[in-house]
């Protein structure tokens, strides 16, 4: 195999183009066993630059991307950098699901989606995934957009090994309009379910975050950036379809719609319909006694057994002989 084509008559650009030309110096055992454990990874550069935080500009919320080195096991990979155009120009490649299981891509001017695209205010919020949906956030939420590296070249590069493609670098949006900028932060892009992704050696290298606080709709994406951190993560050691925190699914109600993301902790919930446990459920210990009448909860085997004892010992009262 020497490329991964993922193509889209009806996307622009039209196909991801992804180098695979490993050289021979690395056997086929040792190649899956690098791309499944290690996968794509981040080596130096690519810092971002031209932004600032806390401003509701387009120039505050556009960034640059130095250049970058990266390596997808024994291939290395040089990515020229993005030039920061202030919003003026749509260089920045969103790749997103329009449904689960399944990406698209598309051009912005902004490093998120918004609505409408290239058009004139006014705007919506910027977009997160709600369950592969693109949904715009609302007012005083914080939603992360990912900046990603992969293996994407265009055909066109002078020098071996150095992409310019605009798949080089890709934005990825988080999956979730947070209420908090603490829950925004604990957002982690190796739980994503990533299944079908257009590229198969990416690397999360960024996470921004962004506000939407008191945020005009003159401005595009009605945002502000709060936070950009460095993360690692790649597709490789992401998971597909298990999501280690539930902290960054939406929409998730396992009792009642007050249980954020499903969690079931010290919240009065009602969980209807039979359940079966395929192992012990363990309930407080509450000693026998008169609060026991009318109550519907559950009792320990150990309080029952405790009580059980007392009367063993006990006296019998009230016993009549019957003979015939």
């Amino acid at each position: 195999m020497v490329a991964i084509v993922t193509f889209n008559n009806a996307l622009t650009p039209k196909y991801i183009f992804a180098d695979e030309r490993h050289p021979c110096d690395i056997d086929r055992k040792q190649h899956f066993y690098d791309h499944k454990t290690r996968g794509t990874q981040y080596s130096s550069g690519g810092a971002l630059t031209g932004y600032t935080l806390n401003t509701s500009t387009a120039v505050g919320n556009t960034f640059g991307i130095d250049i970058a080195n990266i390596f997808d096991e024994n291939l290395y990979f040089t990515l020229n950098p993005l030039v920061d155009t202030n919003g003026t120009t749509a260089n920045y490649l969103i790749a997103y699901r329009p449904a689960i299981g399944s990406w698209n891509w598309t051009f912005s001017d902004m490093p998120f989606q918004y609505t409408p695209q290239g058009g004139t205010a006014p705007y919506t919020y910027l977009q997160y995934d709600l369950n592969g949906v693109m949904t715009a956030s609302i007012n005083n939420r914080w939603v992360n957009y990912y900046v990603v590296m992969t293996n994407g070249r265009d055909g066109t590069e002078a020098v071996n090994n150095t992409s310019t493609s605009p798949s080089r670098f890709m934005l990825v949006p988080g999956r979730g309009s947070y209420s908090t900028n603490a829950l925004a932060y604990a957002e982690d892009f190796s739980t994503f379910a990533i299944t079908s992704f257009p590229a198969s050696e990416v690397t999360a290298v960024w996470k921004i975050t962004y506000n939407t606080s008191g945020v005009a709709n003159t401005v595009k994406g009605r945002c502000r950036i709060d936070r950009v951190n460095r993360v690692n993560a790649n597709i490789s050691t992401s998971t597909a379809s298990v999501t280690a925190s539930h902290d960054g699914l939406a929409g998730v109600n396992l009792a009642q719609a007050t249980v954020q993301y499903g969690h079931i902790d010290d919240q009065t919930q009602t969980i209807a319909g039979a359940k079966t446990f395929s192992d012990a459920v363990t309930v407080p210990y509450v000693a026998y006694g008169a609060g026991w009448n009318g109550d519907l909860t559950a009792p320990t085997k150990d309080a029952v057994y405790d009580k059980i004892e007392t009367l063993a010992g006990g006296t019998l009262t009230g016993i009549v002989n019957f003979t015939e």
